[in-house]
Formats: C-alpha cells, structure tokens, sequence
C-alpha cells in the first residue's frame, strides 16, 4: 500500500497575528491530519498541472486557530472573518451574537 500525503497551509495564517474572539488571547497553530483510504483521486496544482493517484492512503494536513487559554477552535476562513470585524468594532473581545451574526451571514464563503 502506498502512503501520499498532502499539506496546506494558506499565506495569511504564517505571516499575520490573529486574537481570540471570547478572551483576547493571541491564537496559536494547531496542526489537524486526515487519513483516508483511496482506489483514485485527482489533484489540481497551478499553472494546470493535474496529478493522478492510484490507491493508497492519503493522509491530509491543514493548520486551525487554537486559543491556549479557552480552548475555542476556529478555521482560517472563519477567523479572517472575525478579524475583520475586531478591527471594525475596535476590540478583541466580541460578544456571542456578534460572532454567530459573523459566521451564519457568511455561511457561503466559508464553506
């Protein structure tokens, strides 16, 4: 059985500091893998050059925001979000409604 592994990580989430919406920590990077078991898959790279795989285990990492004094997990798209709008409302801190006001409005984009 052969072992494939793949690692995403986007720019912003190594270059900009990113606060916790409910204590005001800075967060930190957890890393999240995902093995699954493959007969075939495709991956698109830029510059449209397609890989194939035939089977095998794939194993998956991507990065998540992790607060280390509340625990409270969110994903980059997520987080991108709630940045903006501590940075409109002028605080780290933001109250409950706002943040699911955040996250149901932007449903879309964070899928």
């Amino acid at each position: 059985m052969v072992k494939y592994y793949s690692m995403h990580i986007p720019c912003g989430m190594i270059f900009r500091k990113m606060f916790c919406c409910r204590c005001g920590e800075k967060l930190t990077k957890q890393k999240v893998k995902n093995t699954t078991e493959v007969d075939k898959f495709i991956i698109s790279r830029p510059f449209n050059i397609t890989i194939f795989y035939s089977e095998g285990t794939l194993c998956e990492t991507s990065y998540v925001y992790k607060c280390p004094s509340c625990g409270n997990i969110t994903s980059y798209k997520q987080q991108c979000l709630i940045a903006k709008r501590q940075k409109q409302v002028m605080s780290k801190i933001l109250c409950e409604e706002d943040i699911t006001d955040i996250l149901i409005d932007n449903i879309d984009e964070i899928e």
